[in-house]
């Protein structure tokens, strides 16, 4: 099974190390840069920050890496996304 984890604000991916070294034996952890921290892109446009974009890079991000199915984890603003996240996969099936 699968885990995405979403930092929050200002923190990156390493937010999540101490966490994913316990479950990577049984998981599939996955903790990307948001849009527009650490060494992520950085689009020039206050829309591109809209919780609609942010959301939409969660679901591209698992469709790159042939991840059907996952629990989503947040922290801070991360788990104002994972709400999204979790709200816009039930409604779609």
């Amino acid at each position: 099974p699968a885990l995405i984890f979403l930092h929050g604000f200002p923190e990156n991916h390493r937010s999540w190390r101490h966490q994913i070294r316990h479950l990577a034996e049984s998981y599939h952890c996955v903790a990307p840069e948001q849009r527009g921290y650490h060494r992520s892109s950085k689009p020039p446009n206050a829309a591109d920050y809209a919780p609609d974009q942010l959301i939409g890079d969660v679901f591209a991000l698992a469709d790159a890496l042939g991840i059907e199915r996952f629990t989503i984890i947040g922290h801070d603003w991360g788990g104002a996304i994972a709400w999204g996240v979790a709200i816009t996969g039930q409604a779609s099936g």
